[in-house]
């Protein structure tokens, strides 16, 4: 069964902007400028109470964090270049020096943008993550890109364009997928991350510039949560050798499936 598509996969991305995101995972470490539980009632036919559960999300502010200039100096060989729009380029590329946990030989990327150069990711790993345009907001465009920081640690960047200047907006850890999307201003979004899978459901709001997040493994109590793509199902495992109990994702509800 295929697990959870990672970013760079070229499909329909239609992303909505305004609160549920899922996220298989926990959260970024970016700073939490406001938290405060976030929970809405269904509005559907009310299931079972032992088969429908409310999920409690924390609400963290859009972090804005300026994406770095990188100088000529800096850049080494040239690996890869791709087009992402009229005014932006994602490049790959071997750094003349490497930070102290890279023994040297790893890509990183840096995107150009009206002649200048900002790094995106200074990754640990060998694997080409594409820069993913997502949707213009008031004349903003998103953009989204995973990168890999270890051997097992990936995390997933969330970059605006505001007058000229890049930022990153959001960061969470691990491998991230579009679960839903609401309405226009809102995407629904599952991540994972760990050895022992751990998800969290985030709910991006570009309009209102807020992530709500709520992680799946607390609120059921399970040792482990994974996101299928496929079915759109979260499955959970509660004990060793026992069956996996399912659920949806609805209206900041899951509901278990039968």
């Amino acid at each position: 069964m295929k697990r959870c598509q990672v970013f760079h996969f070229r499909f329909v991305i239609v992303f909505a902007l305004s609160i549920p995101l899922i996220y298989c995972t926990a959260c970024g470490k970016s700073e939490i400028l406001y938290e405060a539980d976030y929970i809405v009632q269904s509005t559907q036919a009310e299931p079972s109470l032992e088969e429908r559960i409310h999920l409690s999300f924390l609400a963290q502010d859009f972090s804005y964090k300026i994406l770095e200039l990188i100088s000529a100096a800096q850049i080494g060989n040239l690996i890869e270049s791709r087009y992402v729009n009229d005014m932006l380029t994602h490049v790959r590329y071997i750094p003349t020096e490497h930070n102290e946990e890279d023994s040297g030989g790893h890509a990183y990327s840096y995107i150009t943008l009206h002649g200048d150069n900002y790094i995106v990711s200074t990754s640990l790993g060998n694997t080409w993550y594409e820069l993913v345009e997502i949707r213009r907001v008031r004349g903003e465009t998103n953009y989204t890109i995973s990168e890999l920081r270890g051997a097992n640690y990936l995390a997933t960047l969330f970059i605006t364009i505001r007058d000229g200047v890049p930022y990153i907006i959001a960061e969470l850890s691990g491998f991230a997928c579009i679960v839903d999307n609401i309405d226009n201003d809102t995407y629904v979004i599952a991540s994972t991350i760990g050895t022992l899978p751990n998800t969290t459901i985030h709910i991006i709001n570009f309009d209102k510039e807020i992530i709500y997040s709520a992680n799946l493994n607390d609120h059921l109590s399970a040792k482990t949560v994974v996101y299928d793509s496929n079915s759109k199902v979260f499955e959970c495992f509660f004990e060793p050798n026992q069956p996996a109990i399912k659920y949806s994702y609805h209206n900041f509800t899951l509901q278990q499936i039968s």
